[in-house]
């Protein structure tokens, strides 16, 4: 029976290729064993099945076997969805009971075109709450993927090639006939999102069952990025924003499948301490704080959000942030971690614009914010630190390419980077900061204040680099990334023997 990968086992595989290493998952402890079939009795290997609450909500998932078992959790049970390609989605709308058999229709519609996906051009990445799921969207037909197992096998998730088109069109099933751009996940279990063409489409069960947003359209401006943040003390707020060069909308999400859908609505001049233009972060506090950083050339603005079943009424109030600025101009990033806790920790932004290519990174020490003094890096395979002024040719970043960046989900508390406050990754390399306490040493001794970048050998630049949500730098070392050749690559493992860093292997190659 197929599940997620025990983190002792996930670590001990260092590195694989989507297409070319398939890690074979290791059953833990769970209470309810199904079999998938079609309409003849045969096993489905590899479907998909998401476990579901009364509201709705995604609380397991598992994948079948080659016999097409699949052990799942029953605890707060009230339904589940089981998809697999080629079939129609099933729901089933009781608690999944030992034994119990669960038939798939084939799908009359159903293509062959995902055949081609293996090595397809990866074009964004996204990590689920769940620890071991990941997401992919790609240049292929159908283009979004998924996988369960910690990145060892993927399918693509159902389409609405996957039924008739009158069932498919009034279920909001997502159209196979355009390829997806950013995909996107929030803090709960099996919430995931995606732009396809003109429309957003969202999920609450892993990607087994979509939504079309029907005022998506209403969201007008250049350059679109998405956010979606679930906080709230019992997780009962969910939000989706969309920040274009001149606005921010924002959605509140269902948290049941009883709530009302979701409207977008124009907040830029309502939800205050953000001004048009301002390039924005969101994340998570542990006890379901939600907070927004914002910036626009002046001192970023941290802020609180509010609670409300109405997105006009959202309010953001200022909380303790760092002293950080980045041009108006020019392409720019800023991203926000609370490390696991309830406040926000650390903050890092990036900006190219002509000759200035810059990181800098801020953490907090009980709220007192401190930026990186000086940044050093070392290259692929070797851990000669050596001083640089900025981020200009390193990491990726080549001419006008604007990277992308990541923060880990927390702080080092064990294993190789131990030592440092925070750790994530710009572009092709791998940072990691440590604002007070003295030296750590990674190569050579780091002193407090030191921004250390290393390059990852095969990590793509501007794809984008997801940590599994359960990144602990000891038992679970799990990220992925993309590649431009082979898809999505995988490493498991951050010790001496990959150079403090995570590693892929070469780049485009086979020798992961």
């Amino acid at each position: 029976m197929f599940r997620r990968l025990s983190r002792a086992v996930a670590a001990t595989a260092s590195v694989a290729v989507l297409g070319l290493f398939a890690i074979p998952e290791v059953a833990h402890a769970a209470s309810v064993e199904i079999t998938i079939t079609d309409a003849d009795g045969t096993a489905i290997p590899r479907a998909m099945v998401a476990v579901l609450n009364s509201d709705g909500d995604s609380v397991d998932s598992g994948i079948a076997d080659a016999n097409g078992k699949v052990t799942i959790k029953d605890d707060n049970a009230a339904g589940y969805v089981v998809a697999a390609p080629g079939f129609g989605t099933k729901v089933v709308e009781s608690a999944p009971t030992a034994g119990a058999s669960v038939k798939l229709t084939a799908s009359t519609k159903s293509k062959l075109s995902f055949s081609n996906a293996f090595g397809g051009q990866v074009r964004t990445l996204a990590g689920d709450a769940d620890s071991g799921v990941f997401y992919a969207t790609s240049d292929a037909q159908p283009s979004v993927w998924r996988t369960t197992d910690y990145a060892g096998s993927w399918a693509p998730v159902p389409t609405s090639a996957e039924d008739t088109e009158a069932s498919a069109t009034a279920a909001g099933a997502m159209t196979q006939s355009q390829s997806a751009g950013e995909i996107f996940t929030s803090q709960a279990k099996g919430e995931v999102a995606v732009q396809v063409g003109n429309d957003l489409f969202f999920s609450r069960t892993y990607g087994s069952t979509w939504s079309k947003i029907a005022s998506y359209s209403q969201v007008t401006g250049q350059n679109k990025k998405h956010y979606w943040i679930h906080g709230g003390a019992s997780g009962e707020y969910s939000y989706i924003f969309v920040r274009t060069d001149n606005t921010l909308w924002a959605a509140v999400m269902p948290d049941s499948k009883s709530d009302s859908a979701p409207t977008f609505v124009n907040v830029t001049s309502t939800i205050g301490r953000y001004t048009a233009g301002d390039r924005v972060a969101f994340a998570t506090g542990s006890g379901g704080e939600m907070f927004m950083a914002a910036i626009n050339g002046t001192n970023l603005r941290l802020s609180q959000l509010n609670g409300v079943t109405d997105a006009a009424t959202l309010v953001a109030t200022s909380v303790a942030g760092p002293t950080m600025t980045l041009a108006t101009s020019g392409i720019g990033l800023v991203q926000m971690s609370t490390l696991g806790t309830a406040t926000p920790q650390v903050v890092i932004t990036h900006l190219v614009d002509g000759s200035t290519k810059s990181v800098q990174v801020s953490k907090s020490n009980s709220g007192t914010w401190v930026n990186n003094s000086s940044l050093k890096k070392a290259g692929n395979n070797d851990n000669n630190f050596n001083a640089v002024t900025d981020i200009s040719g390193i990491c990726g970043q080549i001419g006008g390419t604007p990277l992308v960046a990541s923060i880990a989900p927390v702080a080092p508390a064990a294993g190789a980077l131990n030592g440092f406050e925070a750790v994530g990754t710009i572009g092709q390399c791998m940072w990691a900061y440590n604002s007070t306490g003295g030296n750590v040493t990674v190569g050579s001794a780091h002193a407090d204040g030191t921004l250390i970048l290393a390059e990852m050998n095969g990590a793509n630049n501007n794809t984008g680099f997801v940590w599994d949500s359960a990144y602990d730098f000891s038992t679970n070392m799990v990220a992925i990334s993309g590649d431009g050749q082979f898809g999505v690559r995988k490493s498991a493992n951050l010790d001496a023997s990959t150079g403090y860093r995570p590693n892929f292997g070469g780049a485009g190659g086979t020798n992961a």
